[in-house]
């Protein structure tokens, strides 16, 4: 079963600072290893087109226990 979940969004706050990298993660509350990244990528948020932020999506890949939940965390290392 795929359980498509929205993208997370992880930004570089302090200015001037730009995205050096970045990446995601998949967790379950009940069973690691259910849940897979499908999209890893860096993202503009201005004009001028330099990277600040990082944005991760996942989903479940296998049947979900009953109240199972899982979360996708996106993270942003910035310089």
């Amino acid at each position: 079963m795929n359980f498509g979940r929205p993208p997370e969004t992880a930004t570089c706050t302090s200015i001037g600072k730009v995205l050096l990298g970045g990446g995601g993660q998949v967790t379950s509350s009940q069973t690691p290893g259910r849940g897979v990244l499908t999209q890893a990528f860096p993202v503009s948020s201005n004009s001028n087109s330099i990277y600040d932020e990082y944005t991760a999506q996942g989903q479940i890949v296998s049947t979900v226990n009953p109240g199972e939940t899982y979360s996708v965390t996106a993270y942003a290392v910035c310089g």
